[in-house]
């Protein structure tokens, strides 16, 4: 077997070297969205090397689903389609095209293991650590499935507005300020506390990080290009001879001698080619 393509895309993301925690193609197949286990999500066109749009979570932890939601009402194209990610702190839906924020769901006292979306609906079943699978009915994504068709007439008169104070904002520990040097902003309006840590600015919070570490993706560059020389080198047939019982050592050294007359010959010969050239 052989593969037809190969797209690097947690590097075009721009997280390298991180690892890929989840996949999804939608129903076309020409799209793919990928989930990085720093908190990224990408959505590629298979015809491009280049995502249409990267969504960062702003929590920094794996990202465990990823769901692509219709509509009975579509049309087929991009517009109006949405992206339901999720991490083990938070659901986000957002746009397909945009990124823009529609709204989240965020579940109180136990870590997301996955997501279920009911078909060409508003009801999502929430897989959490804890005994009970959590139920979530967002009426401006869809209607309710019709064997739970009275959540219809439930949701009216608690329909709210979907709140977006920290949706371009990152949650960050206090150690974490004190790593960037940024603890100097505690109690500053660019610093929002929140339970342990405090949310953040998600272009401060990069503009410190590359200020901290400015050379970290050509230290990832030369360490990719050292193992790939290394795994070339290993894959090279060697002719191993084996040494005498009787007087090992000089063997050994002969066999040393050998291979540095042969080398400088090699060197020599490369040298009088380069002469007559």
């Amino acid at each position: 077997r052989q593969a037809v393509g190969f797209l690097d895309a947690a590097s075009a993301c721009g997280a390298p070297g991180q690892e890929l925690t989840a996949v999804r193609f939608d129903d076309t197949g020409l799209y793919c969205a990928v989930g990085t286990r720093n908190g990224l999500v990408g959505v590629f066109d298979l015809r491009s090397q280049k995502p249409m749009v990267v969504k960062d979570h702003m929590y920094g932890s794996s990202i465990v689903d990823i769901k692509f939601h219709t509509t009975a009402g579509d049309s087929g194209g991009l517009a109006g389609r949405r992206v339901i990610s999720s991490d083990t702190h938070i659901i986000k839906v957002w746009d397909l095209q945009t990124g823009s924020n529609y709204t989240s769901v965020e579940p109180q006292d136990a870590d997301i293991n996955d997501v279920c979306v009911w078909p060409n609906s508003g009801l999502l079943m929430v897989g959490v650590d804890s005994p009970k699978v959590q139920g979530y009915f967002i009426p401006s994504l869809g209607p309710a499935p019709r064997w739970c068709s009275y959540l219809e007439g439930l949701t009216e008169e608690l329909e709210e507005q979907a709140p977006s104070v920290y949706d371009d904002y990152r949650f960050v520990t206090k150690a974490e300020l004190v790593k960037l040097s940024l603890d100097h902003l505690m109690g500053t309006p660019l610093l929002r506390a929140y339970m342990h840590g405090f949310f953040i600015d998600n272009r401060l919070y990069h503009k410190a990080k590359n200020m901290m570490d400015p050379f970290a993706y050509e230290t990832y560059r030369q360490q990719r290009i050292q193992k790939k020389i290394e795994e070339e080198r290993g894959s090279r047939i060697s002719l191993v001879k084996r040494l005498p019982k009787v007087n090992a050592r000089a063997a050994a050294k002969i066999l040393a001698q050998q291979a540095e007359a042969g080398e400088e010959g090699a060197e020599a010969e490369g040298d009088a080619a380069g002469g007559v050239a």
